[in-house]
This record gives structure tokens, sequence and C-alpha cells, in this order.
């Protein structure tokens, strides 16, 4: 029985119309089209997402759950263990995080790099490290003057007025 929705040309290439009801499809080659829906992705080996836009090219990672304790979380794998990256949802609070909080988890040092120098070294001691000056107070380095305290390398602390390019 041969139906109008197949179509096989001379060659081995055949065109499907509707929907296929299958198995387990295998394929040696590319895989083409605008869309591919499925309920999980399982890549054994690298991925690569490209985008070809005048924007940023992003993954979008959601929890389509409604539910208000629906979080989301990229977990990432190695040989040491693994280190996650969350964010709460508008009622759960678990493991520490205020809800609706953005949160970093590793079982090892965790460090934040800026223009390829450590920026920000957290060790396993909970102990801070930064490469550069912190100021602390209520508004930017170069705002208008506000009264804030300066923290340097030497040991340097100071009182000090913000405002003029501090």
């Amino acid at each position: 029985y041969v139906d109008a929705a197949f179509a096989q040309s001379g060659g081995a290439a055949s065109t499907f119309s509707g929907t296929i009801s299958s198995g387990a499809i295998t394929s040696t080659g590319k895989i083409q089209g605008t869309e591919l829906e499925g309920t999980s992705l399982d890549i054994n080996g690298s991925a690569t997402f490209d985008t070809d836009v005048n924007s940023g090219g992003f993954i979008y990672h959601k929890n389509s759950n409604a539910n208000s304790a629906a979080y989301t979380s990229l977990v990432i794998q190695s040989d040491v263990g693994a280190a996650e990256i969350w964010r709460n949802s508008s009622t759960r609070t678990q493991t520490g995080g205020a809800a609706q909080s953005f949160n970093i988890y590793n079982n090892q040092d965790t460090n934040i790099w800026s223009g390829g120098t450590r920026a920000l070294h957290l060790d396993t001691s909970q102990n801070a490290t930064l490469a550069g000056k912190l100021y602390i107070g209520s508004v930017a380095a170069t705002a208008t003057a506000v009264t804030g305290l300066f923290l340097g390398a030497s040991n340097e602390v100071k009182k000090r007025a913000l405002g003029s390019n501090a």
C-alpha cells in the first residue's frame, strides 16, 4: 500500500509528509530543519550551539513549571565533582539562599575573572581575596561626595570622601 504522503525518488532519498511514529531513529548524516522538539537532549561528546544573528547568542534556561517552588539550575560536572549555578524561585529558600536569589556553589575555590585577571578569589574557608581595591559606601566611587571605607594594597585602610575619582 502506497499513500500520497510518501514519495521516493530514483535514488535512496525518501520524503514523508505528516507525522511519522517510530522507535529510535539513527542518522549518520546531518538532521536539518527549523525546530527539533523533545523532552530531553543527551549529547555524548562536545556540543556547539551556534547562532548567526547580530545580537547575542543566548542559551535560555527556564523551568516552565508555573509552581512558585520551581527553580532553575545549571550543574557543571568534571572529574573533581560538580559545581552549580541556580536561581531560586519566588518561594524556594533551600540551601541557605533567600527566595529569588542567584546562587553559585562549588566544593572547591570559586573565582571571578575580569580582563584576564582573577579579580575575586573565594576559598573553601570563606576567605575572600581581591586583586584590586575595595570601596565600601552607599554609592559608586566616582559619584557625588559620600564618605566610605577604602581598603587597598599594603594594608591601606582609609575613611575617604568618595566622589572625585576616589
